[in-house]
């Protein structure tokens, strides 16, 4: 993960200059410059600071370009639908599915 790399591409699509991240972080533009090249380590609190600057959760600029989805937002099925593919030897394969799903019925595809 290279999270400087993320910052520069985003502050740069944002508009935002470096003097401002310098001021929020009261650095020097210098700092700002080495954070950028990977040359400085980033402290937790910096992290977020930067993070609000650019208006992003410290995840979403972990992440970036992919965001982050919180499963809690997304809406659930009363009767939800999930597909698992395992791949075992056909002796272990009924002793993990009732480990996992006990003596629930399951649909069991063999390809």
């Amino acid at each position: 993960m290279e999270i400087y790399k993320n910052i520069r591409e985003i502050r740069l699509q944002k508009g935002i200059n470096q003097q401002a991240l310098a001021d929020a972080l009261n650095l020097d533009v210098a700092v700002i410059s080495n954070i950028e090249k990977g040359k400085r380590d980033l402290r937790v609190k910096e992290l977020e600071i930067i993070s609000k600057i650019l208006g992003l959760s410290v995840v979403d600029l972990l992440t970036y370009p992919q965001q982050f989805i919180n499963v809690i937002d997304i809406p659930r099925s009363d009767d939800p639908e999930i597909s698992i593919q395992i791949k075992l030897k056909k002796d272990k394969r009924d002793q993990v599915m009732r480990l996992i799903f006990g003596d629930n019925d399951i649909e069991i595809f063999n390809k």
